[in-house]
Protein backbone atom coordinates (compact mmCIF):
# COMPACT_ATOMS: atom_id res chain seq x y z
CA UNK A 1 0.00 0.00 0.00
CA UNK A 2 2.71 2.57 1.08
CA UNK A 3 4.92 1.53 -2.36
CA UNK A 4 2.56 0.63 -4.83
CA UNK A 5 5.24 -2.41 -5.63
CA UNK A 6 4.61 -5.64 -6.52
CA UNK A 7 6.70 -8.02 -5.27
CA UNK A 8 7.31 -11.81 -6.42
CA UNK A 9 8.48 -14.63 -4.04
CA UNK A 10 9.83 -17.81 -5.22
CA UNK A 11 7.93 -20.65 -3.52
CA UNK A 12 10.97 -21.50 -1.17
CA UNK A 13 11.05 -18.07 -0.08
CA UNK A 14 14.56 -17.79 -0.63
CA UNK A 15 14.44 -15.07 -4.01
CA UNK A 16 12.44 -11.70 -4.04
CA UNK A 17 12.01 -9.36 -6.97
CA UNK A 18 9.80 -6.51 -7.92
CA UNK A 19 7.24 -7.83 -10.20
CA UNK A 20 5.77 -4.12 -11.08
CA UNK A 21 5.60 -0.72 -9.52
CA UNK A 22 4.26 2.81 -10.12
CA UNK A 23 7.55 3.59 -11.85
CA UNK A 24 6.81 0.86 -14.44
CA UNK A 25 3.23 0.34 -14.60
CA UNK A 26 1.11 2.90 -15.15
CA UNK A 27 -1.82 3.42 -12.66
CA UNK A 28 -0.51 1.37 -10.20
CA UNK A 29 -0.56 3.33 -6.56
CA UNK A 30 -1.65 1.47 -3.60
CA UNK A 31 -2.44 -2.25 -4.39
CA UNK A 32 -5.10 -3.58 -2.32
CA UNK A 33 -5.77 -6.68 -3.81
CA UNK A 34 -4.31 -9.94 -6.21
CA UNK A 35 -5.65 -12.19 -7.84
CA UNK A 36 -3.93 -14.82 -10.62
CA UNK A 37 -5.71 -16.12 -13.71
CA UNK A 38 -3.08 -19.21 -13.89
CA UNK A 39 -4.62 -20.52 -16.86
CA UNK A 40 -4.63 -17.80 -19.15
CA UNK A 41 -1.30 -16.26 -17.48
CA UNK A 42 -2.83 -12.91 -15.70
CA UNK A 43 -2.16 -11.35 -12.72
CA UNK A 44 -5.66 -9.31 -11.86
CA UNK A 45 -4.51 -6.32 -9.19
CA UNK A 46 -6.63 -3.63 -7.55
CA UNK A 47 -5.54 -0.51 -7.22
CA UNK A 48 -6.03 3.19 -5.92
CA UNK A 49 -5.15 6.47 -4.70
CA UNK A 50 -4.96 6.57 -0.98
CA UNK A 51 -3.19 9.10 1.71
CA UNK A 52 -0.70 5.89 2.50
CA UNK A 53 0.68 5.97 -0.54
CA UNK A 54 4.00 7.91 -0.57
CA UNK A 55 3.24 9.66 -3.75
CA UNK A 56 -0.33 10.51 -2.92
CA UNK A 57 -2.07 13.47 -4.01
CA UNK A 58 -5.22 14.94 -3.00
CA UNK A 59 -6.40 14.41 -6.55
CA UNK A 60 -5.99 10.98 -6.10
CA UNK A 61 -9.09 10.93 -3.58
CA UNK A 62 -11.59 8.76 -5.71
CA UNK A 63 -8.97 7.00 -8.15
CA UNK A 64 -9.82 3.00 -8.61
CA UNK A 65 -8.38 0.91 -11.06
CA UNK A 66 -8.53 -2.99 -11.65
CA UNK A 67 -5.04 -3.76 -13.96
CA UNK A 68 -4.38 -6.77 -15.67
CA UNK A 69 -0.60 -7.91 -15.81
CA UNK A 70 0.71 -10.55 -18.11
CA UNK A 71 2.77 -13.05 -15.61
CA UNK A 72 5.20 -14.04 -17.83
CA UNK A 73 6.51 -9.95 -17.67
CA UNK A 74 5.12 -8.13 -15.99
CA UNK A 75 3.29 -5.97 -19.17
CA UNK A 76 -0.01 -4.09 -18.21
CA UNK A 77 -2.50 -5.53 -20.55
CA UNK A 78 -5.36 -4.01 -20.33
CA UNK A 79 -7.11 -1.29 -17.27
CA UNK A 80 -10.56 -0.86 -15.63
CA UNK A 81 -10.76 2.81 -13.82
CA UNK A 82 -13.69 3.62 -11.67
CA UNK A 83 -14.53 7.59 -13.00
CA UNK A 84 -12.13 9.51 -10.67
CA UNK A 85 -15.29 12.18 -8.97
CA UNK A 86 -13.40 12.58 -6.11
CA UNK A 87 -15.70 10.34 -3.99
CA UNK A 88 -12.86 7.56 -1.99
CA UNK A 89 -13.08 4.11 -3.55
CA UNK A 90 -10.96 0.87 -3.04
CA UNK A 91 -11.13 -2.78 -4.47
CA UNK A 92 -10.65 -4.43 -2.06
CA UNK A 93 -10.60 -8.02 -2.67
CA UNK A 94 -10.48 -9.72 -6.65
CA UNK A 95 -11.51 -13.43 -7.45
CA UNK A 96 -11.38 -15.10 -10.78
CA UNK A 97 -14.17 -17.42 -12.10
CA UNK A 98 -13.39 -21.15 -13.89
CA UNK A 99 -14.29 -18.90 -17.54
CA UNK A 100 -11.56 -16.19 -16.93
CA UNK A 101 -14.62 -13.54 -15.44
CA UNK A 102 -13.15 -11.27 -12.63
CA UNK A 103 -15.10 -10.30 -9.91
CA UNK A 104 -14.65 -7.59 -6.94
CA UNK A 105 -15.67 -5.70 -3.66
CA UNK A 106 -15.27 -2.49 -2.86
CA UNK A 107 -14.32 -2.26 0.67
CA UNK A 108 -15.76 1.75 0.28
CA UNK A 109 -18.85 2.28 -1.41
CA UNK A 110 -19.95 -1.24 -0.77
CA UNK A 111 -20.00 -2.54 -4.41
CA UNK A 112 -19.94 -5.67 -6.06
CA UNK A 113 -18.41 -5.20 -9.61
CA UNK A 114 -17.86 -7.46 -12.88
CA UNK A 115 -15.25 -7.53 -15.81
CA UNK A 116 -16.28 -9.85 -18.33
CA UNK A 117 -16.12 -9.39 -22.37
CA UNK A 118 -13.23 -6.53 -21.50
CA UNK A 119 -16.26 -4.45 -19.31
CA UNK A 120 -16.24 -3.62 -16.45
CA UNK A 121 -20.13 -3.29 -15.05
CA UNK A 122 -21.57 -2.87 -11.23
CA UNK A 123 -23.46 -5.89 -10.11
CA UNK A 124 -25.02 -4.72 -7.24
CA UNK A 125 -24.49 -2.46 -4.06
CA UNK A 126 -24.96 -4.23 -0.47
CA UNK A 127 -27.07 -2.06 0.94
CA UNK A 128 -26.23 -1.49 5.03
CA UNK A 129 -22.82 -3.03 4.52
CA UNK A 130 -20.56 -1.79 6.88
CA UNK A 131 -17.05 -2.55 5.01
CA UNK A 132 -16.98 -5.56 2.28
CA UNK A 133 -13.87 -7.59 2.33
CA UNK A 134 -13.48 -10.97 0.25
CA UNK A 135 -14.91 -12.21 -2.72
CA UNK A 136 -14.88 -15.77 -3.84
CA UNK A 137 -16.65 -17.40 -6.84
CA UNK A 138 -18.02 -20.98 -7.27
CA UNK A 139 -16.81 -22.89 -10.41
CA UNK A 140 -19.66 -22.62 -11.75
CA UNK A 141 -19.87 -19.14 -11.49
CA UNK A 142 -23.39 -19.33 -9.93
CA UNK A 143 -22.79 -18.16 -6.77
CA UNK A 144 -20.62 -15.34 -4.91
CA UNK A 145 -19.01 -15.50 -1.78
CA UNK A 146 -18.13 -12.32 0.00
CA UNK A 147 -17.50 -10.88 3.42
CA UNK A 148 -19.07 -7.70 5.27
CA UNK A 149 -16.43 -7.33 7.97
CA UNK A 150 -18.83 -6.63 10.46
CA UNK A 151 -21.80 -8.55 9.55
CA UNK A 152 -20.66 -11.72 8.55
CA UNK A 153 -20.66 -13.91 5.61
CA UNK A 154 -23.13 -13.16 2.22
CA UNK A 155 -23.94 -15.32 -0.76
CA UNK A 156 -25.06 -13.82 -3.73
CA UNK A 157 -27.42 -16.33 -5.88
CA UNK A 158 -26.27 -14.38 -9.89
CA UNK A 159 -28.99 -16.46 -11.41
CA UNK A 160 -31.68 -14.90 -9.25
CA UNK A 161 -30.11 -11.50 -8.17
CA UNK A 162 -30.41 -12.96 -4.63
CA UNK A 163 -27.89 -12.06 -1.78
CA UNK A 164 -28.59 -13.64 1.60
CA UNK A 165 -26.83 -14.17 5.09
CA UNK A 166 -24.38 -17.51 5.56
CA UNK A 167 -24.76 -18.22 9.01
CA UNK A 168 -24.33 -21.08 11.46
CA UNK A 169 -25.70 -21.28 14.58
CA UNK A 170 -23.35 -20.19 17.66
CA UNK A 171 -20.48 -19.80 15.15
CA UNK A 172 -18.59 -16.30 14.83
CA UNK A 173 -18.03 -15.26 11.25
CA UNK A 174 -17.76 -12.25 11.29
CA UNK A 175 -14.18 -10.13 11.10
CA UNK A 176 -12.85 -12.43 7.65
CA UNK A 177 -10.79 -10.41 5.60
CA UNK A 178 -9.66 -13.29 3.15
CA UNK A 179 -12.23 -16.16 1.63
CA UNK A 180 -11.25 -18.56 -1.06
CA UNK A 181 -13.83 -21.25 -2.32
CA UNK A 182 -12.40 -25.21 -2.22
CA UNK A 183 -13.81 -28.23 -3.15
CA UNK A 184 -17.48 -27.08 -1.92
CA UNK A 185 -15.88 -25.22 0.71
CA UNK A 186 -14.58 -21.64 1.60
CA UNK A 187 -11.38 -21.52 3.37
CA UNK A 188 -11.64 -18.11 5.66
CA UNK A 189 -9.13 -16.28 6.95
CA UNK A 190 -10.67 -14.43 10.60
CA UNK A 191 -8.48 -11.62 12.22
CA UNK A 192 -11.81 -10.19 13.81
CA UNK A 193 -12.00 -12.88 16.45
CA UNK A 194 -10.13 -13.80 19.78
CA UNK A 195 -8.42 -16.01 18.62
CA UNK A 196 -7.32 -14.88 15.07
CA UNK A 197 -8.09 -18.48 12.98
CA UNK A 198 -8.40 -19.93 9.44
CA UNK A 199 -11.51 -21.71 9.17
CA UNK A 200 -13.03 -24.12 6.74
CA UNK A 201 -16.58 -23.77 6.01
CA UNK A 202 -18.29 -26.73 4.31
CA UNK A 203 -21.66 -26.02 2.35
CA UNK A 204 -24.43 -27.51 1.72
CA UNK A 205 -25.55 -28.57 -1.24
CA UNK A 206 -27.49 -26.34 -2.21
CA UNK A 207 -23.97 -24.12 -2.09
CA UNK A 208 -26.62 -20.90 -0.26
CA UNK A 209 -26.27 -23.04 3.57
CA UNK A 210 -23.42 -23.90 5.64
CA UNK A 211 -22.99 -27.42 7.22
CA UNK A 212 -20.43 -27.17 9.36
CA UNK A 213 -17.17 -25.39 10.45
CA UNK A 214 -13.44 -26.88 10.83
CA UNK A 215 -10.90 -24.47 12.67
CA UNK A 216 -7.48 -25.10 10.43
CA UNK A 217 -5.41 -23.30 12.85
CA UNK A 218 -6.36 -21.17 15.57
CA UNK A 219 -4.42 -19.68 19.04
CA UNK A 220 -0.74 -19.30 17.11
CA UNK A 221 1.26 -16.39 18.53
CA UNK A 222 2.40 -16.39 14.80
CA UNK A 223 -1.36 -15.32 13.88
CA UNK A 224 -1.13 -11.67 15.21
CA UNK A 225 -2.88 -10.26 12.34
CA UNK A 226 -3.70 -12.98 10.00
CA UNK A 227 -5.14 -11.56 6.40
CA UNK A 228 -5.18 -12.31 2.59
CA UNK A 229 -3.56 -15.05 0.88
CA UNK A 230 -4.22 -17.15 -2.33
CA UNK A 231 -5.08 -21.37 -2.55
CA UNK A 232 -2.73 -23.59 -4.24
CA UNK A 233 -3.40 -26.78 -4.92
CA UNK A 234 -4.68 -27.94 -1.28
CA UNK A 235 -2.68 -25.19 0.18
CA UNK A 236 -3.47 -21.81 1.60
CA UNK A 237 -0.66 -19.24 1.45
CA UNK A 238 -1.37 -15.98 3.66
CA UNK A 239 -0.09 -13.49 5.47
CA UNK A 240 -0.19 -14.02 9.30
CA UNK A 241 1.02 -10.90 10.53
CA UNK A 242 -0.23 -7.80 8.61
CA UNK A 243 0.67 -5.60 11.08
CA UNK A 244 -2.41 -2.90 9.92
CA UNK A 245 -3.34 -1.43 13.24
CA UNK A 246 0.61 0.00 13.58
CA UNK A 247 0.11 2.22 10.88
CA UNK A 248 -1.51 5.87 10.83
CA UNK A 249 -3.26 6.87 8.25
CA UNK A 250 -0.17 8.34 6.55
CA UNK A 251 1.10 4.55 5.81
CA UNK A 252 3.86 5.53 8.63
CA UNK A 253 4.13 3.50 11.67
CA UNK A 254 2.49 4.85 15.11
CA UNK A 255 4.92 6.16 17.37
CA UNK A 256 6.15 3.50 19.45
CA UNK A 257 5.19 0.64 17.27
CA UNK A 258 8.36 -1.07 15.33
CA UNK A 259 6.67 -3.10 12.50
CA UNK A 260 8.62 -6.49 11.70
CA UNK A 261 9.00 -8.25 8.38
CA UNK A 262 6.15 -9.54 6.68
CA UNK A 263 5.80 -13.54 7.40
CA UNK A 264 3.74 -16.06 5.02
CA UNK A 265 2.33 -19.30 6.25
CA UNK A 266 1.17 -22.12 4.53
CA UNK A 267 -1.84 -23.96 5.87
CA UNK A 268 -3.15 -27.42 4.25
CA UNK A 269 -7.44 -27.05 3.47
CA UNK A 270 -7.33 -30.93 4.04
CA UNK A 271 -6.19 -30.65 7.41
CA UNK A 272 -8.81 -32.92 9.72
CA UNK A 273 -10.47 -34.15 6.40
CA UNK A 274 -12.73 -36.99 6.65
CA UNK A 275 -11.04 -38.61 3.86
CA UNK A 276 -7.41 -37.74 4.70
CA UNK A 277 -7.41 -37.57 8.77
CA UNK A 278 -3.96 -36.71 8.79
CA UNK A 279 -4.17 -33.45 7.03
CA UNK A 280 -1.83 -30.94 7.24
CA UNK A 281 0.07 -28.58 9.46
CA UNK A 282 0.78 -24.76 9.40
CA UNK A 283 4.57 -23.83 8.84
CA UNK A 284 6.35 -20.83 7.88
CA UNK A 285 7.51 -19.98 4.39
CA UNK A 286 11.42 -19.70 4.42
CA UNK A 287 12.50 -15.83 5.43
CA UNK A 288 12.58 -14.43 1.84
CA UNK A 289 16.90 -12.96 0.92
CA UNK A 290 17.34 -9.03 1.02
Amino acid sequence: MRTGEIVSVSKDGSKTSIFAGPTNAAGLKSVFALATDDARGFLWVGTAGAPQFEGHKSADIGYATIIKFDLANGKVLEAYPLPADGIPKNFGSIAVAANGAVYATDAITNVVYQIRDRKLRKLFDVSGSTSLRGIAVSPDEKFLYFVDYELGLRVADLGKSEVRELTKDDQNLGGIDGIYFYQDHLIVIQNGSIPTRVVRIKLDTDRKSIKGVQPLEANKDALEMPTFGVMAGDDLYFIANSQRDLYAADGKPLEGNFPQARVLYQVSARFAWEADPKGGEIRAVPKAGK
